[in-house]
């Protein structure tokens, strides 16, 4: 039985909330699930991580990598884990102060500060380090079992990992605080974890994106620095890590105690730093704070107005902004390595290619851009009182968010202008049709809902079946047209685009905006 108020007790209340968190973003809780459900789906999940562990064990046993080389490669596969978690803790360490806003609480109780402290960072180095484990512990048992359990130190590791990028995560906001204010550190943190985090799936992706050419090139650079540096000597310190995640007991044995010290070092300084990044949080302004900004004078036109209040409605969203870059970030990899000459498409594929992916990613934010400001209005019976036409401020809604993707697709293009001027001409019909077809889609069928629960949004829709194949037919349609439109393929391309404009026809013969929107 765990005293009350003692620090074990208190990392385990943490974990619990933390759980119930986590499992009520899909509104269904472990008992809500049945406990013979929740057990098959977590072995479900084991077995698939332990399938993608194997294969990445066997690529790397057929390539035979010298003991340097291996070295090299278990410093950036920890690299890339130590980046991942780092992202994960900053995100939780910005949770942490700016939504959960129960520290004040926890510190007039009479439990030890520091005891509230350490437990709260022992929660967030368990929540950091869950996706690096999930991702590379499996290919530490696969490797165990096929050359020898030495490689199961790699558990050690990753709580060692989780203890360093914990406290580069709290360091990351408190700094964060004390150099731009609260308002925009939430927005920065959230912005560096999220890239931070697409360090994994990047890290994956590295050897496609160089290509075989430069692939053969990199190899052979590090392969000379690893065989002439002295600072690439087997025993040389930069190598700590790896011999650790490879079972060598003297480096495992520091490796623990340097990320227990730096981890310990963090906690101790954890409640001044968020003292001040409380009181900074709270409106405390300290001496010289921020200057009083002048009074904006209101003016009346309608179109600026409406466009000022959507988008600042987006800026002020860092959730909504990390979503946003979410989705962008995830269409890198496929467009860089599609895209590469040495996947072997030709030069009008190719170019279809990237045409396809930047079409799909313009209908994605649109879609989102177009639900926020049409289906989550914070306010539908303040616009429905304004002398406008309910129409009327519906279509000025749709243009002002979409407005800035267009004027974003048309500078980033503008370059192909001159010298390939048909894959311009590609782009400003294809980003413009797809994303005004998904505009129209989501403004003549809505599915109202609250903004904080974007990422749910279509859940409602889900339920009608015409409604979601229509809602991919926009998708899929424009995509199969940007790739024929852009390879040339014009008479694919008209009989394409038919299956690309279903959609937005079928919204608009059974519109109901007037009757499920209040404004």
């Amino acid at each position: 039985m765990l005293r009350p108020g003692s620090l074990w007790w208190l990392l385990w209340w943490d974990l619990r909330l933390a759980w119930r968190t986590f499992s009520g973003k899909f509104d269904r809780g472990s008992k809500a699930i049945g406990t013979l459900r929740l057990g098959f789906n977590l072995l479900a999940v084991l077995v698939l991580l332990h399938l993608f562990g194997w294969s990445i064990v066997m690529v790397a046993r057929a390539g035979h990598p010298d003991p340097p080389m291996q070295l090299a490669l278990l410093s950036a596969v920890l690299c890339v884990a130590l980046f991942s978690a780092t992202g994960a803790a900053l995100a939780t360490a910005v949770n942490l102060l700016f939504v959960r806003s129960d520290l004040d609480l926890l510190c007039s109780t009479p439990v030890p500060v520091r005891n509230v402290f350490a437990a709260r960072a022992l929660s967030i180095a368990v929540q950091a380090v869950a996706f690096p484990a999930m991702m590379f512990l499996p290919a530490a048992n696969i490797a165990a079992v096929l050359s020898g359990p030495r490689w199961l130190a790699a558990y050690p590791v990753t709580l060692g990992i989780g203890l360093v990028a914990t406290a580069s995560g709290l360091a990351l906001t408190i700094l964060l605080v004390r150099l731009i204010g609260p308002a925009k550190a939430r927005t920065a943190a959230l912005v560096l974890s999220m890239l931070l985090g697409a360090s994994f799936l990047l890290g994956v992706q590295s050897p496609n994106l160089l290509g075989g050419e430069r692939q053969h090139q990199l190899s052979l650079g590090v392969g000379n620095w690893l065989r002439d540096s002295p600072l690439a000597a087997a025993d040389s310190w930069i190598w700590l890590p790896a011999r650790a995640a490879r079972g060598e007991a003297g480096p495992l044995c520091l490796s623990l105690i340097a990320a227990a010290l730096f981890f310990a070092a963090a906690a101790m300084l954890l409640p001044r730093g968020f003292a001040f990044a409380l009181g900074r949080t709270a409106g405390m302004a300290e001496q010289g704070g921020a200057r009083k900004r002048p009074a904006r004078r209101f003016r009346p036109r309608l179109w600026r107005v409406m466009f000022l209040k959507e988008w600042r409605l987006i800026y002020r969203d860092p959730q909504l902004l990390v979503m946003l870059l979410q989705q962008l970030i995830a269409f890198i990899p496929g467009v860089l390595i599609l895209g590469h000459r040495s996947i072997g498409l030709s030069a009008a594929a190719r170019q279809g290619t990237l045409v396809c992916f930047a079409t799909v990613v313009a209908g994605v934010l649109a879609a989102t851009l177009v639900w926020l400001a049409v289906c989550a209005e914070d306010m539908p019976e303040l616009l429905a009182c304004a002398p406008r036409p309910r129409g009327e401020l519906r279509r000025i809604k749709l243009i002002v968010v979409l407005l800035p993707l267009w004027l974003a697709a048309l500078a980033l293009s503008s370059w192909l202008a001159w010298t390939q001027a048909w894959m311009f001409l590609a782009l400003v019909i294809c980003i413009g049709g797809s994303s005004l077809s998904m505009g129209m889609f989501h403004l003549w069928l809505p599915t109202p809902g609250s903004r904080k629960d974007i990422r749910r949004r279509f859940r409602r829709g889900s339920r009608s079946p015409g409604r979601s194949l229509a809602g991919l037919g926009i998708q899929f349609g424009w995509a199969a047209f940007a790739w024929c439109f852009a390879s040339m393929h014009l008479l694919a391309a008209m009989l394409v685009l038919p299956i690309a404009l279903a959609g937005p026809f079928y919204a608009w013969h059974g519109r109901n905006h007037d009757e499920v929107l209040s404004y």
